[in-house]
């Protein structure tokens, strides 16, 4: 019996550790408002749950948990995706979800090649057989859960602008001595010059 490609690493995730996994942008640690990123992270509410501030990123494409062979075919096809040029996100909005109680940063004018970026990565989890978020793209950076209501930043910490020049597959694992959880880059691509 022959089975499709899809099919094949299916079959082999089910008999693999898994691996959970996203395609994400981190905000450059050098840049001039990533202090101000930070400051905006401690002045929240002492009854929420911060983000620490090493896993802060924006999320192009969630993957979910898969097997390392799939995770080898998402980084194939991730270095094979058309060139995208390095662009500029400028955070402007603060939301809040009391669904789910997170709070984020987002833009109101997220720049064309960011939504490329996203689409292309979106229809890479899909080549490789794995279910797809079918509601539209949201850019944002999560910066705190189970918050009990929207507060207000400081004033003097909004916009936040950064430059992206590179974008990455992230595995998301247990933090070491408990406690939370850590995301580290595991492969990264550059962005086209301008």
């Amino acid at each position: 019996m022959s089975y499709s490609i899809q099919t094949q690493l299916y079959l082999t995730a089910m008999k693999e550790k898994k691996q959970r996994l996203f395609f994400a942008l981190e905000p450059d640690k050098n840049s001039a408002d990533y202090p101000k990123l930070r400051q905006t992270l401690s002045g929240l509410p002492r009854n929420c749950r911060p983000v620490p501030v090493d896993n802060l990123h924006l999320t192009l494409a969630f993957v979910g948990s898969v097997a390392p062979a799939v995770r080898q075919s998402l980084e194939r096809s991730a270095a094979r995706i058309a060139p995208v040029p390095q662009f500029h996100i400028c955070l402007d909005q603060l939301g809040y979800w009391a669904r789910s109680r997170i709070l984020w940063l987002g833009t109101s004018s997220p720049p064309p090649a960011l939504q490329d970026l996203a689409s292309q990565l979106r229809d890479t989890t899909a080549a490789c057989g794995l279910p797809t978020e079918h509601r539209p793209y949201l850019p944002h950076i999560t910066l705190a859960k189970s918050v009990p209501g929207k507060p207000t930043p400081p004033v003097s910490t909004l916009p936040l602008r950064f430059h992206f020049r590179r974008f990455g597959l992230y595995i998301s694992e247990p933090a070491p001595h408990g406690g939370s959880v850590r995301y580290t880059c595991i492969a990264d691509w550059p962005l086209a010059p301008n």
